[in-house]
């Protein structure tokens, strides 16, 4: 039954490339969350193009994550008539016009891809969901009965698609599915459908198209960003392998060929998840092969496939860039290293510096190049600066750095969804040996570090940050929605860095600077201190403050020892005036300490730390060396978190956990009325 399978069910195959951003539930979107969502660009789009690339669309923007997960089985028709609003439609056709306008087709601003890509892309997988037969009902539901109901008959099971009763292959949707995929480029239709549809016609007496859409536009690789192979060894592919592109290649064939993972050749060469972007003639980096490589089969699990060639728990999504913590996007067919791959890493010299030893550390540290993020160590023997398109796993993979290392080294990124790398900034790829060790007995090297932040161009509104990257001057009639879409920021990040901000942004001031790239979390001056006697390896995070002169590690010093009368932990230092006599978890402050590290180490909010603390003022200045801090008072923090799988629903999340609507509902403010989840929302499903 594989061809039927391959050709019909759920129209599994309609491959949709994944958007950059993170999928909400809203009555309208935007692809691109301004010019730094558009990834790796083969053109820079002009102003004009740019800002029809970003123009929002009118549609439900979970019709986006249906697509991206090429969901035809819906079972929900009041949810399908709320995506298959004709309002979306229109504004899916108006956007591909809008941007065939404004960006034209020559300059493209994804190699290989019309400037339409994404808007035509998602209109292809709206016009075959919104299909519907002479009544009024959803075709694909329809197909999708029909062939329940097929496969209930034994007789049916292996039997080719053109070999069905022709009651179901000239049912009147059955034809409509095959005019609409025929139609489109952003289908699975191929010669081997081609084949079948021309035999379906015959059998129903009916005549209609039959040839397969091809790309429209293939452009030649302008000379001056041609790649022959061997051009980038030297400067960014690891590896110094090549493999040029031919017609019958996949992802999944070249990573088989050359035993090397499929999501690590995907990120090193900017290939969508459907690799529908690979061209003949490309001229690919390999990562290092694997040792023990291994294909996915279908139904593998991370843990199943761990416990069958003795691996420990973790060990995949360790020695395979790509698979998420939780290893929910487990490919079928898709190669994995079974062990960790490659050989030592050869740092690159930086002019002006000494070539430090190859090995798994550095033996000398090295000033940054440029600006680096708060809370990135000092104690580094290599950096990397940042260039437009980059990303974490790529860095991770052309610097020959675990993600786990990069994130811990540089504690400032999401190591959710490395939004926050930016471009022109120096992140630290090789630590010196020691640099995560707690009150070591020799002192590690001091550092001398200058402040990163940009002086303002202009003048400020009192309250915005000080620890600035970028800023913005405002010219008259500047809205934040410019500021938003120019920057690739949101306005509750703009607001956190300027909050003279009001709600709905109208109080923008002309002239005035306008903080649009700093801290996710306002940084403030951190404890200094000297390092102790005799340590041992931290199992936390360590977390630094470039606006100090020297940092020490630390371990989390929290403790539940001594209790009061009242049942409560007694503080293990003394605390300030006002602190909370309700506390359930206390930290003791050291050297290297501020209200940034404390309080994303015990995940709650700055608003948390003050509420139990109030002693301590709004920019966290006052904070003191071997005081006792509340980090778990009245009101409690999240103890426990749930990233939000393909299936679930909040009713499922909630009886899963163990837990009330209302409990989830007051652990997860954001979450809206309708109580919409999304698969890769992290939400909080236990609470102290």
């Amino acid at each position: 039954m594989a061809s039927y399978k391959h050709s019909l069910s759920s129209v599994s195959q309609l491959l949709f490339s994944t958007w950059l951003y993170a999928v909400t539930v809203s009555a309208s979107f935007k692809f691109f969350d301004g010019p730094a969502g558009f990834g790796r660009t083969f053109h820079t789009p002009s102003s004009a193009c740019a800002a029809a690339l970003n123009t929002t669309i009118n549609c439900e923007e979970f019709l986006v994550l249906k697509a991206h997960k090429n969901d035809y089985n819906w079972g929900n028709e009041t949810l399908q008539d709320q995506l298959c609003n004709p309002n979306c439609g229109a504004s899916l056709a108006s956007y591909s016009t809008g941007v065939a306008s404004q960006c034209g087709t020559t300059n493209l601003t994804w190699e290989g891809l019309p400037n339409t890509y994404y808007g035509d892309r998602l209109k292809a997988y709206y016009d075959l969901i919104c299909l519907k037969d002479d009544d009024g009902d959803y075709c694909v539901q329809l197909l999708n009965d029909a062939i329940v109901d097929l496969m209930s008959d034994e007789t049916n099971l292996g039997k080719k698609l053109v070999d069905l009763p022709n009651s179901f292959l000239c049912s009147e949707c059955h034809i409509k599915y095959f005019r609409q995929i025929q139609s489109s480029m952003y289908s699975n239709y191929d010669e081997r459908l081609a084949a079948s549809w021309r035999t379906i016609q015959t059998k129903c007496s009916v005549t209609y198209p039959s040839d397969v859409q091809e790309w429209t536009l293939d452009p030649p690789i302008p000379p001056d960003q041609q790649l022959p192979p061997g051009s980038i060894a030297n400067q960014t592919c690891v590896s110094g392998n090549f493999h040029t592109v031919i017609s019958s290649d996949t992802c999944i064939s070249i990573s088989s060929q050359y035993d090397v993972n499929t999501y690590a050749l995907q990120i090193l060469n900017g290939l969508f998840l459907d690799c529908s972007n690979l061209k003949v003639g490309d001229h690919l980096c390999l990562p290092e092969p694997c040792t023990v490589a291994y294909q996915v089969q279908e139904d593998d699990y991370c843990a199943d496939i761990e416990v069958s060639h003795g691996l420990s728990l973790g060990d995949l999504v360790s020695y395979n860039p790509g698979l998420n913590v939780d290893c929910t996007n487990l490919w079928e067919d898709f190669t994995i290293c079974l062990n960790s791959n490659g050989g030592d890493f050869t740092p690159t010299t930086i002019g002006g510096t000494v070539p430090t030893r190859v090995g798994e550390y550095a033996t000398e540290t090295i000033a940054p190049p440029g600006p680096t993020p708060d809370g990135s160590t000092p104690y580094c023997g290599k950096w990397y600066t940042v260039k437009e398109g980059d990303f974490c796993e790529l860095i991770s993979i052309a610097e020959g750095v675990t993600l786990d290392l990069f994130y811990r080294m540089n504690p400032f990124l999401n190591n959710q969804t490395c939004e926050n790398l930016w471009v022109d900034t120096s992140y630290c790829v090789w630590p010196i040996e020691g640099w995560d060790i707690v009150d070591n007995a020799e002192p590690l090297p001091e550092i001398t570090y200058t402040e990163t932040t940009v002086t303002a161009p202009a003048a400020t509104i009192s309250g915005t940050t000080t620890h600035c990257y970028q800023w913005n001057e405002r010219e008259e009639d500047q809205t934040c929605d410019e500021l938003q879409a120019t920057w690739g920021v949101t306005l509750e990040e703009l607001r956190l860095w300027n909050p003279s901000i009001n709600s709905d942004c109208s109080n923008l001031q002309t002239g005035k600077a306008y903080c649009v790239r700093g801290p996710l979390d306002d940084p403030v001056p951190s404890i200094t201190g000297t390092s102790g006697p005799t340590g041992t390896r931290s199992t936390t995070t360590t977390r630094t403050s470039s606006q100090t002169s020297t940092t020490t590690s630390r371990t989390t010093t929290a403790t539940t020892t001594a209790t009061t009368s009242s049942g409560f932990p007694a503080p293990p230092a003394p605390t300030g005036p006002g602190t909370t006599n309700q506390c359930k978890l206390w930290h003791e402050t050291q050297a290297g300490d501020s209200c940034w590290s404390i309080y994303t180490e015990y995940d709650i909010t700055f608003a948390n730390l003050r509420t139990w603390n109030p002693v301590l003022d709004e920019d966290c200045t006052n904070l003191e060396l071997g005081m006792a801090y509340c980090v778990d008072g009245p009101g409690g923090r999240c103890t426990e978190k749930y990233t939000v799988g393909p299936g679930d629903y909040c009713w499922k999340i909630c009886d899963d956990h163990g837990i009330t609507e209302a409990q989830f509902r007051a652990w997860n403010p954001d979450i809206n009325e309708s109580c919409d989840v999304w698969e890769g929302l992290v939400v909080c499903v236990a609470h102290s």
